[in-house]
């Protein structure tokens, strides 16, 4: 997504700015409570854990030790809002308050902004809860105290949930299991384990659910209803906005998971999911045709130098020439908008060419062996024979 960019981005100019995480309280919460000042200190220490874990590489550091062991249990990874995706721990936090709910929970209200430009930016605002428990405190997400007035829809292995305002097409559910089985079933796979599919009427509601009030990526475009989804593999569940029972994409995520045995997430991952799948509800097809003018009016990619980003020019072009390094925001995922996101149809693309000469079995082998980053042209000359200083032009003319 065109977020992920901006967040590694904004990662970037933080890391320069900050030696360490700076966090302000808002003037009118009242700081003088012993349990304010508990739940407050207990809540910092765990973001710097994040901090010195997932930046700074400590991996002497059990970050789970926070949270509530039924929301290790039910996520796996529990973070929700990391895995949204967002990098919160490593930006200047303006804590707006906490408020207790019951006798025992309180919510944790947090806005984060970077400041890396002249105006400082809002980058994400959410929610989250804190339970007093006889081993001290401990963190739940706001998805679990908001999930309970969902209705449920159960399909074979595919749990599907959804909101009293969603309007859940039940046939288009059930084509859906029937795709996801029949490639599942190529793949060798045959005994699922159950999927959990979360359905929201809008990208705001979605992330409302999570306890987001502030999304990166939300209030942004005008002109249509945003559609959005992720997929936890490790926990089998996806979140997906309103038709998301007729999509197969992210559900190919946790089929790839299942394929690999292991969570090893490469950009080639994408591209199977966009071409069994779809991408933003359009099929390979209609992407590929857009990805073809693309490259004709980007005629200084080289696909050779990367499948993944580019440089913009002064003209607003794409360009792998270095002298526009330093006068953009540097490597980005090629998205135009909200209908293409390039990346994902380059390695399409590559799919498409490998489901062509070998058949599910050369596409299923290319799965399993994928690389994050440059070592996928590794095994694109491998598997195609088609090797980097040629993938350029290969590509190009294929379209």
């Amino acid at each position: 997504m065109k977020s992920k960019a901006l967040l590694i981005l904004l990662l970037i100019c933080n890391l320069g700015l900050f030696a360490q995480r700076k966090s302000y309280i808002r003037n009118d919460v009242d700081t003088s409570s012993v349990v304010f000042k508990e739940i407050y200190h207990f809540w910092e220490n765990y973001q710097n854990d994040l901090f010195k874990k997932l930046i700074l590489g400590d991996t002497t550091i059990n970050t789970n030790k926070y949270w509530a062991d039924s929301e290790i249990q039910a996520y796996k990874s529990p973070d929700l809002i990391l895995n949204s995706p967002s990098i919160y721990y490593l930006l200047p936090e303006y804590l707006i308050g906490i408020e207790k709910r019951n006798d025992t929970l309180y919510e944790i209200n947090s806005v984060y902004f970077s400041n890396y430009s002249k105006n400082p930016e809002i980058v994400i605002g959410f929610s989250i809860f804190v339970v007093q428990t006889l081993q001290g405190y401990k963190l739940y997400n706001a998805f679990t105290i908001n999930k309970s007035e969902f209705h449920q829809k159960k399909l074979k292995w595919l749990q599907i949930y959804y909101p009293d305002h969603y309007s859940f097409n039940n046939d288009n559910a059930n084509k859906l299991l029937d795709r996801a089985q029949k490639l599942a079933s190529e793949w060798g796979l045959n005994d699922i384990s159950p999927i959990q599919y979360y359905l929201f009427p809008t990208y705001t509601d979605m992330l409302a659910s999570l306890g987001i009030s502030i999304g990166m990526d939300d209030f942004v475009s005008i002109n249509e209803v945003r559609k959005r989804g992720f997929a936890l593999n490790d926990s089998r569940t996806i979140f997906y906005t309103q038709n998301g029972e007729e999509l197969l994409h992210e559900i190919i995520h946790i089929l790839i998971y299942d394929l690999r045995g292991k969570n090893q997430n490469s950009q080639f991952d994408e591209g199977v999911c966009s071409y069994f799948g779809e991408h933003l509800e359009k099929p390979y097809k209609f992407h590929a045709e857009r990805l073809k003018n693309f490259l004709q009016k980007n005629p200084q990619i080289d696909l050779g130098i990367s499948l993944i980003g580019a440089y913009l020019d002064d003209h607003q072009q794409y360009s792998h020439d270095p002298k526009w390094k330093e006068n953009s925001s540097g490597e980005i995922s090629w998205f135009v908008d909200d209908t293409t996101n390039y990346m994902y149809i380059i390695m399409a693309t590559i799919c498409d060419i490998a489901y062509k000469k070998g058949g599910m079995p050369l596409v299923k082998k290319m799965i399993i062996e994928a690389q994050y980053g440059d070592q996928m042209y590794d095994v694109i000359e491998k598997n195609l024979g088609i090797k980097r200083s040629e993938i350029n032009a290969y590509l190009r003319n294929y379209l």
